[in-house]
């Protein structure tokens, strides 16, 4: 509950800070049409699309999807997602130390990784 009360806050906020701008030109301020595309956006998602969609579940794709455009490795998690990331990649790993694909329905090794148990036993590039 508290995040949703946040979350008006937070674009009353932003609405002041666009509003000390207004009426000033030149290159350096923000180019209002393209906040009033994506809330246009936002009113014609919310009025037509074929199930309802809160302004919170809109707001956190078009930041995931403004992350997602800059490169491949950007991206957002909420707070759920946070935390299954966490908990997925804590803790120890363990394994032979070999690169691995899938050629032709089998289990082919790409490269043993040096200094691992499988680059030990010999284990080459290409071996099934």
């Amino acid at each position: 509950m508290r995040f949703k009360l946040l979350v008006p806050a937070g674009i009353l906020a932003f609405g002041c800070v666009l509003y000390a701008y207004e009426g000033r030109s030149g290159a350096n301020y923000y180019d209002y049409n393209h906040l009033k595309r994506f809330s246009e956006v936002r009113d014609l998602v919310q009025r037509e699309y074929v199930r309802e969609v809160s302004n919170e579940e809109i707001m956190e794709g078009a930041i995931k999807g403004m992350l997602q455009a800059l490169d491949p490795h950007s991206g957002f998690l909420n707070p759920e997602e946070f935390s299954e990331m966490h908990d997925v990649t804590s803790g120890e790993f363990s394994g032979i130390g070999v690169e691995i694909s899938t050629e032709n329905g089998r289990v082919t090794v790409v490269t043993p990784i040096d200094d691992t148990p499988a680059h030990a036993a010999g284990i080459l590039s290409g071996d099934l």
